[in-house]
């Protein structure tokens, strides 16, 4: 994280501005949203929310009316998402198009952003190696901190001996 803060035996206590916070409205997502909004009220920071709509990024010619509702379906489920998590702190909610990671850390770039916290869905196995992890290719590329935050429900799948690859 960037900024001059206190040293505490030698390491910095790094000033946290703003948390970017991508969400997909997933368990994972709201989880990792709880988690950006406490420290962010710890440390006087702002979260400025992100979602990524990589449906139009296909391109469907001829469907310009199909690709507008859908971003205005995606933004009032944004703004309720928000609306129900602000408490207290100032946030910043962003609808984009676009590839996730590649949008993601491109919002990381801002200098204001000092850190990322993203949800993870726990996929493991097939379905991972299939879908690709977005939170895996964030964690690799950003150029500043990302903090995944898994929601409890996949965590218990994860720590299940024997669970099903789901």
């Amino acid at each position: 994280m960037r900024g001059a803060g206190a040293y505490l035996d030698g390491v910095a206590d790094p000033e946290l501005r703003t948390i970017l916070c991508p969400v997909d409205f997933s368990l994972g997502a709201e989880e990792a949203l709880r988690y950006a909004l406490f420290l962010a009220r710890t440390h006087g920071a702002k979260v400025r929310v992100l979602h990524v709509d990589d449906f139009s990024s296909f391109g469907v010619p001829g469907e310009a009316g199909l690709v507008e509702e859908r971003h205005a379906r995606l933004g009032e489920q944004l703004r309720e998402l928000v609306n129900r998590h602000r408490g207290g702190v100032d946030i910043e909610a962003r609808l984009q198009s676009g590839i996730p990671y590649e949008a993601i850390v491109e919002a990381s770039h801002d200098p204001e952003v000092d850190m990322i916290v993203l949800g993870t869905h726990g996929r493991t196995g097939l379905k991972r190696l299939l879908v690709g992890s977005v939170a895996e290719r964030v964690v690799r590329t950003a150029h500043v901190p990302v903090v995944t935050v898994r929601h409890p429900e996949y965590a218990s799948v994860a720590k299940s001996p024997g669970a099903p690859i789901r």
